[in-house]
């Protein structure tokens, strides 16, 4: 495949926000009504966002589920293309480690740079927290997903 090159500008940084799916929101043992009002935050927050959704580090932008569980299920050898191997997962106690994940790289479809991932999709590289400390890029999982 041959892309295009795109200009891209850090001066133009957006924050991020968790995705209401994210590992990280259990931690903070919020109330269903607290979560409820998140989810509302959370959507206005997204009207806000730039129409392409490249970024480095920060938050991934899911499409479909929390990218940060499906690189913990397949790293550790199960299907994440079916509702068994979630639920595999779930009974095996891996959905804990999802909240050691970081997005390290997302790339959104951009017609500006002739990238159409399925039907608007996005690529989300995805590191272990402790491999990103330590340089260890050999130990990233690609997850993709699309409307």
């Amino acid at each position: 495949m041959r892309f295009r090159g795109v200009q891209l500008d850090a001066t133009t940084a957006v924050a991020s926000l968790p995705d209401y799916e994210d590992p990280l929101l259990a931690t903070l043992g919020l109330s269903q009504e607290e979560r409820d009002q998140y989810f509302t935050l959370l959507e206005a927050w997204r009207q806000k966002v730039p129409p392409t959704g490249h970024r480095i580090g920060g938050h991934p932008e899911s499409i479909q589920d929390d990218p940060k569980l499906q690189a913990q299920i397949v790293s550790n050898g199960i299907d994440a293309g079916t509702p068994g191997g979630y639920e595999q997962a779930k009974e095996l106690g891996l959905w804990e480690g999802a909240g050691d994940w970081e997005l390290l790289l997302q790339v959104d479809s951009d017609e500006s740079a002739a990238m159409m991932w399925g039907d608007m999709g996005r690529l989300y590289f995805m590191i272990r927290r402790q491999d990103l400390a330590q340089l260890n890029f050999e130990s990233c999982w690609l997850v993709f997903q699309c409307g």
